[in-house]
């Protein structure tokens, strides 16, 4: 698979194809949420195993488990999700699907529709754990601006504010 953006030219962004990138997320976001309502569930189920076969695809293998919450981090990094370790949490300071008000192009997918987009980023960040216990969870938007992922129960909100 190819992403859409052309990786030969870098240098040369287009802010169009960004802004339909940008809308195409927020559609697609939008049409599983009515689809998973029509169909009498969230959606968030299907969003999960989504997120999981992302996580495979972004996913270096198999990591030994002491390496994994350290490539867990550099994973988000790399997805624009600005984490810091703190404690047995993963504070993710951004997401590239909750939007800003501007620029209005932003996907703001993760605020319009958490229960599908939230879903995803946890099955992905459970498959580059390698949780298949569903130990590691998401804390959706516990401030405005913050994301928390506990990677165990003993990741408590103390850590977080600490």
């Amino acid at each position: 698979d190819r992403d859409l953006a052309d990786d030969r030219h870098p240098e040369h962004s287009d802010p169009g194809a960004e802004r339909a990138q940008n809308q195409l997320i927020n559609v697609l976001a939008a049409a599983l949420a009515e689809l998973a309502e029509r169909d009498g569930n969230d959606g968030s189920a299907a969003a999960l195993e989504a997120g999981r076969a992302w996580g495979r695809s972004v996913g270096g293998g198999t990591i030994p488990e002491g390496e994994r919450p350290a490539a867990l981090v550099r994973g988000l990094e790399d997805l624009g999700f600005a984490p810091e370790r703190r404690g047995s949490n993963v504070l993710l300071h951004a997401c590239p699907f909750r939007g800003h008000p501007r620029p209005r192009t932003r996907p703001r997918a993760a605020r319009q529709h958490p229960q599908i987009v939230c879903a995803a980023h946890l099955g992905m960040i459970r498959e580059l754990m390698h949780d298949d216990e569903n130990a590691v969870e998401l804390l959706p938007m516990v401030e405005p601006e913050l994301c928390v992922v506990a990677l165990s129960a003993r990741g408590t909100m103390a850590e977080v504010r600490g």
